[in-house]
């Protein structure tokens, strides 16, 4: 388990990830990550490209639903 103070990082709250929790994600500068809060607690995870291509893919799908709503509730009946 590793601590980790708040501090002011360029005036928003944030935490330094140490070398070892970085190691741990197979991560490094310039990578992005996934933040997850619930119940108090946080996980991390390292977003990968199939998750880039999954978020940009239900994007299109939102689109489409939203400019095709009437069809496919007519499709549904």
């Amino acid at each position: 388990m590793t601590t980790a103070k708040i501090t002011d990082i360029a005036g928003t709250p944030g935490i330094a990830l140490t070398p070892e929790v970085l190691k741990q994600l197979n991560a490094t500068v310039g990578d992005d990550i996934q933040i997850v809060a619930d119940n108090g607690g946080v996980t991390l995870r390292k977003v990968s490209a199939n998750d880039t291509d999954t978020d940009r893919q239900l994007k299109i799908a939102e689109h489409v639903m939203e400019q095709r709503d009437e069809v496919l509730r007519r499709l549904a009946e």
